[in-house]
């Protein structure tokens, strides 16, 4: 997509064989214009970090729905994840999700649990 917006300056010098120089530099210019505004808007939204799939629930807070020895049943933005941890955690309390592998989330306590039942869902 962007190699197409690189181009478009390029293909805009068509407008100087379709009319003459006092409308075609006008017309190229505002071509070109965008092309820049379209390509710096593009480069940043490519910055920006992952926030669909399981690497965007990295670092997010959910509630133990079930939970059994090392594996539980975590609510994340209000989907049901299964999950491991190398710690107890109890039914109803808020994790942290510290990782994935595959579709099984790793969850741990997180560091300030002061309101962040707030912060869930």
């Amino acid at each position: 997509m962007c190699h197409i917006i690189l181009l478009m300056p390029v293909f805009g010098l068509g407008v100087f064989w379709l009319w003459p120089v006092q409308i075609a530099a006008p017309v190229y210019t505002l071509i070109l214009i965008i092309s820049v505004v379209l390509y710096v808007i593009l480069m940043r939204t490519m910055k920006l970090p992952t926030t669909n799939g399981s690497e965007g629930l990295l670092h997010e807070l959910g509630e133990v729905i079930r939970n059994g020895d090392t594996k539980c049943l975590v609510r994340v933005h209000g989907e049901l994840w299964q999950a491991e941890s190398d710690e107890q955690i109890g039914t109803h309390e808020i994790v942290e999700v510290t990782g994935t592998r595959g579709m099984v989330l790793t969850v741990r306590h997180p560091r300030s649990v002061a309101s962040d039942r707030d912060r869930i869902n």
